[in-house]
């Protein structure tokens, strides 16, 4: 059967990104993209809280204290998002094409420049090879059934990311927990005292109080 040409596609991560590849878009990948939304309005309410309930309203009493908060909350809210971003845009990488060979002929086939340095083989002991992807496996590459297709280095699928966390994007998911995690305690020292004025007193007083 003759198979259809794929259709170019713009990679609009790597105009935004130089040097970072992204993925192709399908059905899947735009339903899979809810759970980000999810993520990304946790976010919006971290810094509703945050910086209009709490620090906006500080400005007039506290201004250096504030704007210093401001500039740091920003820094952290910023980097956290960026990094998921590129989490969820980045391609996390696929099988070389030096690792791909026609079906039928991975008994037959020379193998792949750079296979003398792997170690991983299936439990018969023989080559690892992805009858899927067509082609050899890499050590630590896994077969993602979510995103159809090898995946190199492959730690797992993260649904609020829409992607594979693998060789290309494995930095940006790390970045995007440590800031996300910073992002909470700041959250938690800058809203804590109103939240508990409000369960204390039922109002909102958020210059009431020193930064």
């Amino acid at each position: 059967p003759r198979r259809k040409g794929r259709r170019n596609k713009m990679d609009w991560t790597s105009l935004l990104f130089p040097g970072v590849k992204g993925f192709r878009w399908n059905g899947m990948r735009i339903a899979g993209m809810l759970p980000v939304v999810f993520v990304l309005c946790i976010m919006a309410g971290a810094y509703f809280s945050a910086v209009v309930v709490t620090l906006l309203p500080q400005l007039e009493e506290f201004p250096i204290a504030s704007v210093v908060k401001l500039v740091v909350f920003h820094f952290v809210e910023l980097n956290a998002l960026i990094n998921l971003l590129l989490c969820v845009f980045t391609d996390p990488g696929s099988l070389p094409a030096a690792w791909c060979i026609p079906a039928g002929a991975e008994g037959s086939a020379e193998l792949p420049p750079g296979w003398e340095n792997t170690w991983e083989r299936s439990y018969s002991g023989a080559r690892r090879y992805c009858r899927k992807c067509r082609g050899y496996k890499p050590d630590r590459t896994h077969h993602c059934s979510q995103c159809g297709r090898c995946v190199l280095r492959m730690d797992h699928h993260c649904v609020f990311v829409n992607n594979c966390v693998g060789f290309y994007n494995y930095k940006f998911f790390l970045g995007f927990l440590f800031y996300a995690w910073i992002g909470c305690c700041l959250v938690t020292f800058l809203a804590g005292q109103n939240f508990a004025n409000v369960v204390k007193t039922g109002v909102l007083t958020p210059s009431s109080h020193s930064p």
